[in-house]
């Protein structure tokens, strides 16, 4: 009786999907960890210091900052006398003005801050006028006082000094 032998290839693993596999793992926690890294290293944004920005006006900046949103707020009277001027569009522009005036004035840009961010401003003064103005500003049939909310704006730069 003859006996046959074929050798045949040593039995191995094939060790390159897992060994693909461990090295994507380890690409994909290496970037992970330099993402973290480079936003712990990033420069943090400082708050702003409003009354760095006021100590900069002098007296005089101050005045004519105050003269020159006066003058945009009685163009605007003018406007709502001449019946030129919707209640919406009034009241839009008041809390532009307002808004724009604390800005130029303070350094805190308060033009681009909501209504819940100007409640935590400790100024609600200021908060209760954007209201108010909101109220207005939004409503669906837009009725409100031009007269009263224009001397109030004015009223509000007249005596500001924050």
């Amino acid at each position: 009786m003859e006996f046959s032998v074929s050798l045949q290839e040593n039995y191995q693993l094939n060790n390159k999907p897992i060994f693909t596999f461990v090295i994507i793992v380890a690409a994909i926690f290496a970037i992970y960890g330099i993402v973290l890294l480079i936003i712990k290293l990033m420069p943090k944004p400082k708050p702003v210091d409003a009354d760095a920005a006021w100590k900069a006006l002098s007296p005089a900046e101050k005045n004519m900052l105050r003269n020159k949103y006066l003058m945009l707020i009685d163009g605007l009277y003018m406007k709502v006398r001449a019946g030129g001027i919707s209640d919406r569009m009034c009241f839009h522009t008041l809390s532009k003005y307002v808004r724009e005036f604390i800005s130029d004035f303070t350094g805190v840009k308060v033009s681009r801050c909501t209504l819940n961010e100007i409640k935590n401003m400790n100024a609600p003064v200021l908060a209760n006028l954007i209201e108010e103005f909101y109220a207005v500003e939004f409503a669906k049939i837009s009725e409100g006082d031009e007269i009263t909310a224009i001397e109030k704006t004015k009223w509000i730069i007249r005596g500001w000094n924050l």
